[in-house]
């Protein structure tokens, strides 16, 4: 399936910056559920800095704007061939070794309430694989916890732990939760940020339920011979040829595809817009 994104993001401050500095992952890195065809990031008045693949293999560049900068705009643009692999990851040019991800993160620990879930979903599955323990969990996630916020009052994300006891949380909160519920498990996992499109794609299809915001977010788990492979507790499946990754980390901070830096303390406003839609068809 060829699929084509649109993104416009502005960010303003509310003080004018003398320089800004960012780094972004939102360029797909190609691996074989995913041909990059076209792609362009566009950052009007910046000077681009380094780019390269980090140790996960996910694409990273810089840029720096100087000021007085009262705005921040990111336009991408681009069109991906996508295949259906059941969710399996492969063909990203990785280093780091899949134990890493095994360590916790203030958003990815394990309280007891979430020990006791992951302890109940595989009470009869102790001897299965992990690749069939990863899909009990996603579906113990997909049961336990409802759409809700990915944020809380303070603007600060919700901890896997904080979401399972509200019952709620984002398609990325529910990633979380879900990665902790493998890692208590002695499984690696890590949170994925990317696209998913939504809209019928007129193949007979359902349309899937995007994330908060600009983003879907969804899990890996490090599953023995077939390396890692993808889950979305959300929409309770696996990563199709629906789904555009971009990048990954320990938690939904550390796998951010933007992350800025300005030159004074400042507050901003976020507007993010994202249409994601088989090529041929009007992007909304």
């Amino acid at each position: 399936m060829k699929l084509t994104v649109r993104q416009s993001s502005v960010y303003r401050f509310d003080t004018p910056q003398s320089v800004v500095m960012l780094s972004h992952r939102l360029t797909p890195a190609a691996r074989s559920a995913q041909t990059v065809r076209n792609w362009s990031v566009q950052i009007p008045d910046s000077i681009r800095g380094s780019s390269f693949s980090d140790g996960a293999g996910d694409l990273t560049e810089t840029a720096r704007i100087n000021g007085p900068v009262e705005h921040v705009e990111i336009v991408v643009q681009g069109e991906v061939e996508t295949r259906d692999k059941s969710g399996v990851v492969a063909g990203l040019r990785e280093r780091g070794a899949p134990a890493a991800y095994l360590r916790d993160t203030r958003l990815t620990r394990p309280d007891k309430t979430l020990l006791d879930l992951a302890r109940t979903s595989l009470a009869d599955l102790q001897d299965a694989t992990p690749l069939d323990q990863g899909h009990a969990l996603m579906a113990a996630v997909h049961e336990a916890i409802e759409p809700g916020a990915e944020r809380d009052d303070e603007g600060q994300l919700i901890s896997a732990a904080e979401a399972l006891a509200a019952g709620q949380g984002s398609a990325l909160v529910q990633a979380q939760v879900f990665a902790a519920l493998a890692k208590s498990q002695d499984i690696p996992a890590r949170i994925v940020y990317g696209y998913v499109a939504t809209g019928d794609l007129g193949d007979g299809r359902d349309g899937l339920q995007a994330g908060e915001g600009a983003w879907h977010g969804w899990a890996e788990l490090h599953v023995g011979r077939l390396g890692w492979v993808g889950f979305d507790p959300f929409n309770a499946c696996c990563p199709d040829d629906r789904y555009i990754r971009l990048c990954s980390g320990f938690d939904a901070e550390d796998a951010a595809a933007i992350r800025m830096v300005a030159s004074a303390q400042a507050d901003s406003d976020t507007e993010i817009s994202v249409a994601v839609a088989a090529a041929g068809q009007v992007q909304q």
